[in-house]
This record gives C-alpha cells, sequence and structure tokens, in this order.
C-alpha cells in the first residue's frame, strides 16, 4: 500500500467531528492529518513516512 492510498483512506476522518464553520469543513484535510499522526506515530513508522502520509492526507 502506497502513502498516497493511506493518505486517502486518512483525509475524511475529521468529518466524524462536529465542524461549527465553513471554514472549519474546508480545513478538515487539516484536522484529519493532526488526528492521524498520533497514531501513525504508535504504528513506529519511520518519520519521513508520517510527513508524507500527513502531508497527503491534508492536502487531498
Amino acid at each position: 500500500m502506497t502513502y498516497a492510498v493511506i493518505a486517502a483512506l486518512l483525509h475524511d476522518i475529521a468529518c466524524c467531528e462536529k465542524m461549527k464553520t465553513r471554514e472549519g469543513c474546508g480545513n478538515h484535510g487539516r484536522r484529519s492529518a493532526a488526528m492521524a499522526r498520533p497514531c501513525l506515530e504508535s504504528l513506529k513508522l519511520p518519520s519521513d513516512a508520517i510527513n508524507e502520509i500527513c502531508y497527503g492526507t491534508a492536502i487531498l
């Protein structure tokens, strides 16, 4: 599985939170990346992999 596929799967996880503003909805990718980072770190992935996945999650 490539990092891009993992990022795509993680991109919408912030949508489980209630977004109070239109801007919050528009930034859900960044929020998803922030939510995913601790989980990815707990898997002991290399830091470059975590950074690439989080970047992809944020910008998709």
